[in-house]
């Protein structure tokens, strides 16, 4: 014997429930979204686009380097020291040498530093 269901019937909204959820969709949650944006705005600190982290360390390599380490897609961003060393370990591109630009912009201070020594690391897994 065949096992027959009836259809699921038409979930039709009342007015009511009708404006709530185009209140929710087109109010409420570009509200929400804006608020994000304007809180992270006033942070005042850039955020890497690969993790979403403000790190505050900030570091300048030669265009090429970044060419050759950053995908196509982040190339325009802000990219932090950890996604770009974990793209540079991918990719196998050796940028020890050209890291030049090295500083942190804290809440409290800034700091600059000096690079007197720089190691490749082969393979440390």
């Amino acid at each position: 014997m065949e096992d027959l269901q009836a259809p699921a019937p038409e979930w039709k909204p009342s007015l009511w429930e009708w404006l709530h959820y185009r209140l929710m969709y087109w109010v409420v949650l570009p509200f929400r979204a804006w608020q994000v944006r304007i809180r992270q705005w006033g942070e005042g600190r850039q955020r890497c686009k690969v993790c979403g982290v403000a790190d505050g360390f900030n570091f300048t390599v030669p265009d090429s380097v970044w060419e050759a380490v950053v995908p196509l897609k982040f190339q325009c961003g802000v990219v932090c020291l950890h996604c770009f060393d974990h793209f540079a370990k991918q990719r196998e591109v050796d940028y020890s040498t050209s890291l030049s630009g090295f500083c942190f912009a804290g809440d409290k201070a800034s700091l600059g530093f000096e690079i007197s020594h720089a190691v490749n690391i082969k393979d440390r897994d």
